[in-house]
């Protein structure tokens, strides 16, 4: 699909949606805007809408793969704590911060 951005897109993808559930389909609108959503942009959303079926028919393979829920998925950050997580990931996001040697930013080495 090729459009525009904006509210038009927007309202045809939703339109779309809306007529593929009339027919039965189970669908999902996922936002994969990199520079509003992160790094996890589209996948966080996936996980969310499966993950109520996921513990259903696996809770063992969701507590296994909690500490990767958890990052993907920010809110699930109370219910599954980061256990050994790096100080990034263990930081507040407003507090994230790494500096980097010049040495190593630049790709040269200082001699």
């Amino acid at each position: 699909m090729e459009g525009s951005r904006g509210p038009g897109r927007q309202r045809w993808i939703e339109d779309l949606l809306a007529k593929a559930r009339e027919d039965g389909a189970e669908t999902l609108l996922v936002s994969c805007f990199l520079e509003t959503h992160g790094a996890w942009a589209g996948v966080a959303d996936l996980f969310r809408a499966l993950l109520p079926s996921m513990e259903a028919a696996d809770p063992a393979l969701v507590r296994r793969h909690s500490y990767a829920l958890a990052l993907t998925v920010p809110e699930l950050r109370s219910r599954f704590p980061l256990k050994d997580a790096s100080l990034t990931d263990s930081s507040p996001v407003k507090e994230r911060v790494r500096s980097y040697p010049v040495d190593r930013a630049s790709g040269s080495s200082m001699v």
